[in-house]
């Protein structure tokens, strides 16, 4: 049988017409609503991500539980632009911030938008603060020194802690083991015991001998938040935490025959 082509030809724009067509019609159902998250700690107002001009980085309650990290600067220690620094291996030991290159002093830590950092030294111990009582991290990188003072020329860290909620109970425990005769407990408790005014209570306990000699460390926490919630009109929160920590310093092996000595 003879083809004409022209109708071939023809044939085939009808097709891709036909197929463009077909693309370019709308999908049928409702369009999902877009959400925007929502920032507290670049203006000290609630504010819309998108509209904050600096590099926001947000890491909610859930993301904590699930990671591995032991305190605060393990947790931050695998975003972009975000030191941790440990002066130390072993239990006890300090750590701090450093964000986009400035110094510890120079990265502002905030505790439900109150500076946590020494006032002496000018920098924040994050190795002390519990992550079972964080609802929420704010990171800014950037300069916010305009409304945190000096402190914060390389970014500030806001964290704020879990708060109850309304006709709903929480109580969660958890536990956990390892070497070197390692172990956790954690508890939280919160609840709204009016129709305004609630409380959220966290507690913590470890302990662990350390990989090496006199690096020991027992450490036990306690926070307690009280929320006065009004709606839009009122809301106001109360913090306050207590840390006891004890812990060994590993130095050099003194050679054999030396004595044990210690102070205080």
């Amino acid at each position: 049988m003879k083809r004409n082509p022209n109708f071939l030809l023809t044939a085939l724009f009808v097709l891709i017409a036909a197929a463009g067509h077909a693309v370019e019609e709308p999908r049928s159902g409702p369009i999902p609503p877009s959400l925007d998250e929502i920032i507290v700690s670049a203006t000290k107002t609630e504010e819309k991500i998108k509209d904050i001009p600096n590099a926001v980085i947000l890491i909610n309650a859930e993301t904590i539980q699930e990671s591995s990290a032991r305190n605060l600067g393990e947790l931050l220690a695998d975003e972009l632009g975000i030191d941790w620094r440990s002066y130390g291996d072993y239990g006890g030991s300090s750590g701090t911030i450093q964000i986009r290159g400035m110094s510890d002093n120079g990265t502002q830590i905030l505790i439900n938008g109150v500076n946590a950092a020494s006032p002496s030294l000018g920098t924040a111990d994050v190795s002390k603060i519990p992550l079972n009582n964080i609802e929420r991290i704010e990171v800014v990188k950037g300069s916010g020194s305009l409304l945190y003072g000096s402190g914060a020329m390389g970014g500030t860290v806001n964290i704020i802690t879990k708060n109850p909620k309304k006709e709903q109970v929480t109580l969660k425990g958890a536990s956990g083991f390892g070497s070197q005769n390692t172990y956790e407990l954690t508890a939280e408790n919160g609840m709204f015991l009016s129709k305004d005014f609630g409380y959220f209570l966290t507690a913590g306990r470890r302990e662990t001998d350390g990989f090496r000699d006199n690096s020991d460390l027992t450490h036990t926490d306690v926070s307690m938040k009280l929320l006065w919630d009004k709606g839009d009109l009122l809301n106001l929160s109360l913090y306050g935490d207590w840390i006891d920590r004890e812990y060994g310093r590993p130095g050099a092996k003194p050679p054999d025959g030396i004595q044990d000595y210690s102070v205080g």
